[in-house]
């Protein structure tokens, strides 16, 4: 009887480590869109900080992922190339949301190409 009530104890211990662990999961999708245009921005990198992994949009701009141990303090960080960078505090997230990023322009330092001779040498 008294192995019985052991196993018994144990495995309720295990459902619940369990169920708590199904709780803490959410899975986020939503859409990465050009804030002037409305177009779909595809291969924009999403993020969770301080958690590993990245996921990149799709040609529609869509995403979609599953968020393991959510912390108050997480935030969702959204990039892509020649657009600004989005943080937002994961807790806000809501599933379907569409992200809008505006256009970042970079200002890129000159270039100076210089003409140069070098002496080639016969074998």
């Amino acid at each position: 009887m008294r192995n019985y009530q052991i196993k018994l104890f144990t495995l309720t211990l295990f459902l619940l480590a369990n169920a708590r662990s199904s709780f803490a999961q959410k899975t986020i999708y939503g859409k990465v869109i050009d804030a002037a245009t409305a177009a779909p921005i595809s291969k924009a990198s999403i993020r969770v900080a301080n958690q590993k992994g990245v996921v990149f949009t799709d040609k529609n701009g869509e995403f979609k992922f599953e968020v393991l141990k959510i912390k108050s303090e997480d935030t969702l960080k959204i990039t892509s190339i020649g657009y600004k960078t989005i943080v937002v505090p994961l807790k806000n997230v809501t599933s379907g949301q569409i992200f809008k990023l505006g256009e970042e322009a970079l200002q890129l330092l000159d270039v100076n190409i210089k003409k140069r001779k070098t002496k080639v040498s016969s074998v």
